[in-house]
C-alpha cells in the first residue's frame, strides 16, 4: 500500500508529517486530509481562531507534492 505524507502549511510555515500513513489510493489520502482539516477547523472555531489560512499538502513517499487541500475549499465543500 502506498505511503503518503500530510504536511500542514500555516501562513507559509510547513509542519512536517514525519511518519506518514499508508492509504490504498490518493483518493483515500485526500479524504483523510479533508477529515483532518475539518477537525482542525472545528477546534479553531471553538478557540475563536481563523478557519481558513491553512492547507494540507499531500506528498508521496519520495516527498513530491501531489495535491493540496486548502481549508478554504473544505469550508465550501458540501459532500466529499
Amino acid at each position: 500500500m502506498p505511503r503518503f505524507f500530510l504536511h500542514l502549511r500555516d501562513h507559509g510555515e510547513r509542519i512536517e508529517d514525519t511518519t506518514g500513513a499508508e492509504f490504498p489510493s490518493l483518493i483515500a489520502a485526500r479524504a483523510e486530509a479533508i477529515k483532518a482539516a475539518r477537525e482542525m477547523m472545528a477546534e479553531n472555531l471553538r478557540l475563536g481562531l481563523p478557519l481558513d489560512h491553512k492547507q494540507i499538502e499531500i506528498c508521496d513517499a519520495q516527498g513530491q507534492p501531489i495535491e493540496e487541500v486548502r481549508f478554504s475549499d473544505v469550508l465550501k465543500a458540501i459532500d466529499e
